[in-house]
């Protein structure tokens, strides 16, 4: 959403410093101009919260999970590859 992984690639990795860095870049951009600096923002409903929640994810990740993720985007399967449609 805010740029730490590629969006167009299938995987990334991303460290615990890159929500800091995205957390200090959100919370001092005024709200009116978060959209130039995030532009991979889709759902304009969330820029009031960026600020917000990549503190929140930061803290979580240093503080309670001290971990370094592998991050995926969103996978789009055809509705066959489905559990519902395979009937299990």
């Amino acid at each position: 959403m805010v740029g730490i992984i590629d969006s167009k690639k299938p995987s990334g990795r991303a460290k615990p410093i890159q929500y800091l860095y995205a957390a200090k870049l959100a919370c001092n951009t005024k709200v009116k101009d978060i959209k130039s600096v995030f532009p991979s923002i889709i759902d304009e409903r969330n820029i009031p919260f960026i600020c917000m929640d990549l503190v929140y994810e930061y803290t979580l990740l240093v503080d309670g999970f001290v971990l370094t993720f592998l991050l995926l985007p969103k996978i789009d399967r055809p509705a066959s590859q489905t559990r519902d449609n395979n009937g299990a």
